[in-house]
């Protein structure tokens, strides 16, 4: 029996692209769609090729489409290569709205941008899990470290403080 999720997530390091391989990759998992903060066309575009590569056709809804940023860390580009960017099938929070209902989960992995988006427009989920968190001093070795954690013992987490407004409000 497969149990339904979407995952909300950002692409700034490895960490929330390796959740969605193994969220495709689940025997046990039904993805029914990925939103990304900001959601730029590079982001959208590296999720859509992941969701190719596991042939899952989902939504994949952006907060903000029209970023200019340069959101993908070049972790993703010389790991698979150059990857097309692609638009978004929705803005994140009506992703999630139309999406989430009372059997889903929703993994976050990102600042709550598209959850708080969401939530102003009623949205509902059986349950929200929200992960934050970094690889850096005493948990790994110092050469796999990445740059911006290099000698960091803390770090506040990026996925609640992104928006703390929304963060509050989902707490």
């Amino acid at each position: 029996m497969k149990t339904d999720f979407i995952f909300d997530m950002e692409t700034g390091d490895p960490d929330d692209f390796l959740t969605l391989i193994l969220l495709l990759g689940h025997p046990r998992v039904n993805l029914k769609a990925v939103t990304v903060t900001p959601g730029t066309r590079g982001q959208v575009g590296l999720v859509k090729w992941a969701c190719k590569q596991f042939d899952a056709q989902i939504p994949v809804g952006s907060f903000n489409p029209t970023s200019d940023k340069n959101c993908v860390s070049s972790w993703h580009y010389n790991t698979f290569g150059n990857i097309p960017e692609a638009r978004p099938a929705d803005l994140g929070g009506v992703v999630l709205k139309d999406m989430c209902d009372e059997h889903t989960i929703l993994v976050t992995g990102a600042p709550l941008k598209n959850v708080g988006a969401a939530m102003d427009l009623g949205f509902t989920a059986m349950e929200l899990v929200a992960q934050g968190g970094f690889a850096g001093e005493g948990v790994i070795p110092q050469e796999r470290q990445l740059p911006k954690f290099k000698g960091k013992v803390t770090c506040p987490t990026y996925n609640l403080n992104g928006d703390s407004k929304s963060a509050l409000r989902v707490l």
